[in-house]
């Protein structure tokens, strides 16, 4: 009994509600508008009614040429293209995967990456300072001053080490420059 009650209280609410609100729907007074806006005015004051386009006069230039072009095409504006020149392409990671450092290099000096070399010893000669290196596979060569290496180049040779200048590229593209110093083996560094 208790739960009838509840129900039909609430039903009653529900109705009064729905009751009130078709009650706050003001109709505007007529207004003197043209035929379209007339329709347009009715349409706003319709509830859930879809509101009509209004339907475009033709303007005295249209309707003394009978060749002339219909208004909306005349006006129309040319369509937007999209060009991605100079744009990175968005589904491509920007997490670039680097295998190998060498894997593109064959032999050579050029080949050399500057972490991975060992410093056998320093030889002084006519022509300045020359380097002796080993690389991770036991081959042996010859640095000089600015010698192109595969990520950067020497930049200074001493008795006792020599300096590279390394270009690093990390996992976001981004370039970086740093030094890379490497001591004679089994030597200390002379401080």
């Amino acid at each position: 009994m208790r739960r009838r009650k509840i129900f039909i209280t609430v039903f009653a609410s529900v109705v009064a509600l729905a009751g009130w609100a078709q009650a706050r729907v003001v109709k505007q007074p007529a207004q003197n508008f043209t035929e379209p806006g007339a329709r347009l005015v009715r349409a706003r004051n319709i509830r859930g009614a879809p509101v009509p386009s209004p339907t475009p006069t033709p303007t005295p230039e249209a309707e003394a040429s009978p060749t002339a072009a219909p208004p909306d095409a005349a006006t129309a504006a040319p369509a937007s293209t999209f060009s991605a020149a100079g744009k990175r392409d968005p589904f491509r990671s920007v997490i670039q995967s680097h295998d190998s450092a060498t894997s593109d290099c064959a032999a050579g000096k050029k080949c050399l990456v500057a972490g991975l070399l060992i410093l056998k010893g320093v030889v002084k000669g006519p022509d300045g300072m020359l380097a002796v290196v080993e690389n991770q596979h036991h081959k042996s060569y010859f640095l000089r001053e600015r010698d192109p290496i595969f990520n950067g180049q020497v930049v200074h040779i001493t008795p006792d080490s020599i300096v590279f200048r390394e270009k690093v590229v990390d996992k976001a593209g981004h370039e970086t420059m740093h030094e890379v110093v490497k001591h004679i083996a089994g030597g200390k560094p002379v401080v």
